[in-house]
């Protein structure tokens, strides 16, 4: 039980002098135990923190003091707590799921704390949102980000303007990143070997969805593409063909891309309609396993089958995607390595905090995969 000032009536401060008296040690290593250093050996460690535990030391009142006194001496102090800024919505994907488990696995591993916030607000996702109170008081080691640019750049900004964050280093999630590291992944290498794919079953002219064409996944994308093409003798000018993706058709974790919302069948329909008048189009490369199931079910709605008279390759390889499992696991597509994304981006961050000594524009490619299923077949 914590002890009680008997003229207050209140619980006393207990200090790490105390718990260091009490075990019979020094209280650098009282200190070095209680944030779980390494260092400390087992004995030692679960001595102090049995004895802190008994004596009702309350760790967050003394690092706030620590905080204060460091910041005020102009030097850091590491809490071991770090952030990570995903889109609204974020929860509704296996994308996102499988990208925070890498990212969990590595920051529990380390003894570290991780909080999850919103990089923007829920229903104006194109606005900013305050930052939470924690970063202003200094307590976020450092944070790991996911957005695109503009709203990247914008949210680093933010933080670099933050009187509790300032320097503390930054990582960026599938999108490299000026003034901070990143984890990306090699998209270009896997739309390559998803365009040879096609062109060595003898597809010729090809369509490519595109979203946010500035973006660099999507600059990639098509650099791998037109490789693809060149290497076979095909002008990309002529056999390229590119279509707007609807923002509908984006990602399941968007609340208006729900399977029950499709748009409207038959002639009617844009994809069709653009389809019909390019009856040259035979191989679709879709933006990702998402769009490439609603794809797929605008092409059946429409009299068209997959694979016979159009192949067809996403990109990901999501699952729960708001299908039945058995439509994913026939899509060819190409897999991103998003579990090994986290666990990057959460070591490359960890080892600035531990290190406290920022990376400036470091940029980690991982490979990807290309897996061939049934969605994809000789040209017509």
């Amino acid at each position: 039980m914590p002890r009680v000032d008997k003229r207050s009536n209140s619980p006393r401060t207990v200090t790490q002098w105390e718990i260091a008296r009490r075990c019979g040690v020094n209280q650098a290593t009282v200190s070095l135990a209680l944030r779980h250093d390494p260092r400390v050996k087992k004995g030692t460690l679960d001595r102090v923190l049995q004895v802190a535990a008994e004596l009702g030391y309350d760790p967050a009142i003394h690092d706030m003091a620590r905080r204060l006194v460091s910041r005020r001496h102009g030097t850091l102090m590491m809490n071991r707590l770090v952030a990570l800024l995903l889109p609204p919505y974020f929860y509704r994907a296996t994308y996102f799921a499988r990208i925070v488990q890498g990212i969990m696995d590595e920051i529990t591993r380390a003894r570290f704390t991780l909080v999850i916030h919103y990089n923007g607000l829920p229903n104006a996702e194109d606005d900013a949102m305050p930052l939470p109170p924690i970063f202003h008081c200094g307590g976020v080691d450092g944070v790991i980000a996911y957005a695109g640019p503009p709203r990247f750049n914008a949210l680093l900004d933010q933080l670099q303007n933050c009187a509790g964050f300032t320097n503390n280093p930054v990582v960026s999630l599938l999108g490299p990143a000026s003034e901070c590291c990143s984890v990306v992944t090699d998209d270009r290498q896997g739309a390559y070997r998803a365009t040879a794919h096609l062109l060595d079953l003898g597809h010729r002219h090809l369509l490519q969805f595109c979203y946010y064409a500035g973006r660099s996944t999507i600059i990639d994308r098509l650099a791998g593409v037109e490789q693809a093409m060149r290497e076979r003798g095909l002008d990309p000018a002529t056999y390229l063909h590119r279509y707007d993706l609807p923002r509908d058709w984006l990602h399941p974790a968007r609340p208006e891309s729900r399977p029950a919302q499709l748009d409207d069948i038959g002639d009617e329909q844009p994809l069709v309609a653009y389809l019909r008048a390019n009856p040259e189009i035979s191989g679709i490369l879709a933006h990702n396993d998402f769009s490439a199931l609603r794809i797929r079910d605008t092409l059946r709605d429409a009299g068209w089958r997959v694979p016979e008279d159009y192949s067809l390759v996403g990109f990901n390889d999501e699952t729960d995607l708001g299908y039945d499992t058995a439509a994913h696991n026939q899509l060819t597509t190409v897999r991103l390595p998003l579990e090994e994304v986290g666990q990057q981006a959460a070591r490359l961050l960890l080892e600035q905090v531990t290190d406290q000594q920022p990376r400036q524009e470091e940029c980690l490619t991982l490979p990807t995969e290309f897996i061939v299923r049934g969605t994809t077949t000789v040209a017509r």
